[in-house]
């Protein structure tokens, strides 16, 4: 959570170039940025719920702040992947360019953003954060406490144990 926020309050733009899966952690990681450019092989889900627990380092939050509370709620809740096309209409993702010209898409930009002011960079980051940035923090806090609960019940241990013996789970909430 810490290494999500401190991208967050960092006064350095971030830009992630996506490519492949960005599953869990890894989706976490791409929203936290200021900026996220993919290939068209992208594949993006918070698929925590299939293992009994839910995304713990700002997924919930960001994801709602990028793509709104309905298509957040669907890709927690149903644990499913979206394509680079989805991800780029419902505002996950930025830019989408052909795998081959990813790299080179992402440090363009990243050239043109660094050459600006650095002082207003900083603070135009800062504005534009206070939009979300405290519910953000505040709701990034909640995911560890629900976690934490998380962790103790039984549906979490039955999650696990149809993993490990590859068979469907039966949840009892």
């Amino acid at each position: 959570q810490e290494s999500r926020l401190r991208m967050m309050d960092s006064t350095k733009p971030i830009i992630a170039a996506v490519k492949g899966g960005a599953i869990g952690g890894g989706c976490e990681l791409a929203i936290a940025a200021d900026i996220r450019i993919s290939d068209t092989t992208l594949k993006m889900a918070l698929p925590e719920i299939n293992y009994g627990v839910l995304p713990d380092t700002g997924g919930t939050q960001m994801m709602t702040a990028l793509i709104g509370p309905s298509r957040t709620k669907y890709m927690v809740m149903s644990g499913q992947k979206i394509d680079a096309a989805t991800a780029l209409e419902w505002g996950a993702v930025d830019f989408v360019v052909e795998p081959d010209a990813l790299d080179a898409r992402a440090l363009e930009m990243a050239r043109d953003i660094a050459a600006k002011p650095p002082i207003n960079l900083a603070l135009a980051k800062e504005m534009i954060n206070l939009m979300h940035g405290s519910t953000i923090r505040t709701g990034t806090r909640a995911e560890l406490y629900a976690q934490s609960y998380l962790f103790k019940t039984e549906d979490y241990q039955e999650a696990r144990a149809a993993i490990r013996e590859k068979r469907a789970p039966q949840y009892k909430g």
